[in-house]
């Protein structure tokens, strides 16, 4: 079955992560560039974790703001179902000013499900902003400035909970990731995995005294070397 949100490949404990990101060059329908990433994390009892962030600085439209995103699920034997969702509201002001209201939940936000395809939405209010300069939207226009319809805002970063996925086993994989952007609703970009720096093992590091040891060894070595080289006799 699909589900709409995004993410790339590793490995958090028994967690599994992926990212995904839209391409550098992208835009929206008015041509202003946008910029996403998506990361989904699976526990290892098939809870899903969305973090969808909008990366885009300068925005002046709401076009550019993130109101969706599609991704599929393999494996996914029945609809996936929220449990959480979380984004800290803002209200974009007069001249872009900000007005903090505080990390709440996103009601108007809703996921659906079709085949293997999981699907996520907000319109028209709650959708996900980039950052802004310092406080306030200085580039924005009226689709952002104080325009009752679109207000509050998420900034920056929104977070989706899935209950336990149906079907999920070790092989459950995201793929097929398209981002949403503007009210029209209409507007979904490909995102594609980004692969995270492999992990560090930090099981093979030495401790500390085995380093000492190792010295001492060689040390050791080093002397009997030039002792046989010199030919004094050695001592059993």
């Amino acid at each position: 079955m699909t589900c709409v949100l995004v993410l790339g490949v590793g490995t958090l404990g028994a967690s599994t992560v992926t990212v995904f990101e839209t391409a550098s060059t992208v835009k929206d329908t008015a041509g202003d560039p946008v910029n996403a990433k998506a990361t989904f994390v699976i526990d290892a009892n098939g809870k899903l974790t969305l973090t969808l962030e909008n990366l885009q600085t300068n925005m002046k439209d709401v076009g550019q703001a993130i109101t969706g995103v599609k991704f599929t699920v393999s494996n996914l034997s029945a609809a996936a179902t929220l449990s959480a969702t979380s984004g800290d509201l803002i209200k974009v002001g007069s001249q872009g000013t900000v007005t903090d209201q505080g990390v709440q939940s996103l009601s108007l936000w809703s996921a659906g499900t079709s085949l293997h395809t999981v699907s996520l939405a907000g319109l028209p209010k709650d959708t996900i902003l980039g950052p802004s300069n310092n406080g306030v939207y200085s580039s924005g226009n009226g689709s952002i400035d104080s325009n009752k319809g679109h207000n509050p805002f998420v900034a920056g970063t929104a977070t989706f909970v899935f209950n336990a996925l149906p079907g999920y086993n070790s092989g459950t994989t995201i793929s097929d990731v398209l981002i949403g952007f503007g009210t029209a609703g209409n507007n979904y970009l490909v995102a594609t995995v980004v692969t995270p720096a492999p992990p560090v093992d930090y099981t093979t590091t030495p401790e500390p005294s085995t380093f000492g040891l190792l010295g001492i060894s060689i040390a050791a070595l080093l002397v009997l070397r030039k002792r046989i080289i010199a030919g004094t006799p050695q001592r059993v």
